[in-house]
């Protein structure tokens, strides 16, 4: 039986503190001040693309990357499923997809201020 989005945990704190430790704090602060502007960024241009299967597809991956990266698992989980759905041209999914995935995306400052 597959997880629940719900059941993923938004942020995998354990792994952000060994990215920490491997970055230092300063140089950690830096790297998620450039991901949340990159996010921002990535979630407007995502807001802006219809539902060409290949756009979403792209954006979807960029995001699920730049997310799992930093710990950021139901973003990019959410990212993941957009872009599968993408992938198998399941057109009828993209609109509530991305809606999921922009919601999870304006959070994830939220997220990183609880650390």
């Amino acid at each position: 039986m597959s997880q629940s989005i719900d059941d993923v945990p938004a942020l995998d704190r354990h792994f952000l503190h060994q990215v920490a430790e491997d970055l230092g704090p300063q140089h950690l602060a830096q790297a998620l001040n450039v991901f949340l502007k990159d996010l921002e960024q990535r979630a407007q241009a995502l807001q802006q693309e219809g539902s060409e299967a290949d756009r979403l597809r792209k954006a979807a991956h960029a995001i699920k990357g730049s997310a799992a990266s930093f710990g950021f698992k139901r973003l990019a989980q959410m990212a993941q499923d957009l872009e599968d759905a993408a992938r198998s041209g399941e057109t009828a999914r993209f609109s509530e997809l991305k809606d999921r995935l922009l919601r999870e995306a304006a959070l994830a400052p939220e997220h990183v201020s609880m650390v």
